[in-house]
């Protein structure tokens, strides 16, 4: 099978899409599949190169702005599959605008086939529909072969824009189970004397850009409560202050910022300065998990969070906030984690001290996590289902 993988971001520029599909060109080509990547070139990258054994070609971009730069990777990128045929036979796209319509009509013209995988489910799918317009539901969206959905609850996106007759198939995120697996008790204690944490107390851990849409004020709020009932709580927030992406320097990110300062400010006025920890940006993501002892996520919009995964994956009991529906494919409700509806503080705190008050259950909820993990959420199980879904569309 050849396949052209087509991103607006990739590494090293950060996109959780950018980085589960990259595990999954991994094993594709260990099992002799023909994988590439076509992404612009930020920031003086090379044009060619191969990352992890995974072929990335990088098209030419100009202009300062967002919308510039796009515009003219389009008719690079177009350059790139015209000239590279013969390079593949799916074209699998991961954003679907205006921008990509001519890729997309190339690839079509060449008898290729089209694969969306759709990441970010829309707060309003019959408002993109009307906001879009013609050009992207019928010169777009219906030149698709087939869809893949993070979640079964982006489905109705697809049936808003009557496209619910095609081919679906739920490709959900994965995680590498060797790297995010549980920490012994001597691990735990190894991890903490590493990485500076106290090794008798009790850390609930956040994953994520400190941004209002991650629910950050809600989580400090809720630890508040928290900690005036738990001494030895403590919490870790590990991400950084403000993520920018390539294309996005013309956006006010400084409201961004101010909020991430609001946040410590918080801590501070909260008398939490001492029991609440800002990693900023680190590569340490598995370790900090690995020493806590909780995970809870308030996050007001994703498409299937990563970071759930693996907080579940190292055996962490999960609480973490309804999301239209993502939620319950990763996390049955009581079993393997707690969903909260809505974003009050208070409701946090209480499954929070509950599972202080209750550690049998918290363990057995963790240990259930890590089963949930390792039956549905394996890199090898999903890059399985993907290369079924691409056999299934080229047989169309």
């Amino acid at each position: 099978m050849r396949i052209c993988m087509f991103h607006r971001y990739y590494l090293p520029v950060f996109s959780g899409a950018a980085m589960f599909s990259h595990d999954e060109a991994q094993v594709m080509l260990e099992q002799g599949h023909k994988v590439w990547v076509l992404t612009p070139r930020y920031l003086g990258l090379p044009h060619e190169e191969v990352l992890d054994g995974v072929p990335v070609i990088r098209a030419p971009i100009a202009g300062r702005t967002r919308r510039q730069q796009f515009l003219t990777f389009m008719f690079s990128a177009t350059r790139e599959l015209v000239r590279r045929r013969d390079d593949y036979e799916i074209l699998n796209l991961f954003d679907l605008d205006s921008f990509d319509l001519l890729p997309v009509l190339i690839a079509k013209a060449l008898g290729k086939s089209v694969l969306y995988r759709i990441t970010m489910m829309p707060a309003n799918p019959s408002r993109v529909v009307e906001k879009r317009g013609v050009a992207l539901t019928s010169l777009g969206l219906r030149l698709v072969d087939g869809f893949a959905v993070l979640s079964t609850a982006m489905v109705p996106f697809l049936e808003a824009t009557g496209l619910s007759d095609r081919p679906i198939a739920f490709l959900p995120n994965h995680v590498d189970t060797a790297l995010y697996r549980p920490a012994s008790p001597s691990e735990k204690t190894e991890l903490r004397r590493e990485l500076g944490l106290e090794q008798d107390a009790t850390y609930l851990c956040f994953v994520g850009s400190v941004v209002e849409r991650k629910g950050v004020d809600v989580l400090l709020s809720a630890f508040g409560r928290v900690a005036d009932q738990c001494a030895e709580a403590r919490l870790l927030v590990v991400g950084p202050d403000v993520f920018i992406k390539p294309g996005f320097e013309d956006e006010p990110n400084q409201r961004c910022q101010d909020f991430a300062d609001a946040m410590k400010r918080r801590v501070r006025e909260l008398g939490l300065a001492t029991r609440v920890i800002f990693t900023g940006r680190t590569d340490q993501v598995p370790e900090y998990l690995r020493a806590s002892d909780m995970f809870v996520f308030p996050s007001r919009k994703e498409g299937m969070p990563r970071v759930v995964i693996e907080a579940m994956a190292t055996g962490l009991p999960c609480i973490v906030a309804h999301l239209d529906g993502a939620t319950e494919d990763m996390i049955t409700h009581g079993v393997d984690g707690y969903i909260v509806e809505g974003h009050d503080p208070a409701l946090y705190a209480e499954q929070v001290l509950h599972l202080l008050g209750n550690p049998a259950e918290a363990e057995r909820m963790g240990q259930a996590a890590r089963r949930t993990v390792e039956e549905k959420f394996r890199l090898e199980h999903v890059v399985e289902r993907y290369i079924s879904f691409c056999q299934e569309l080229l047989a169309r």
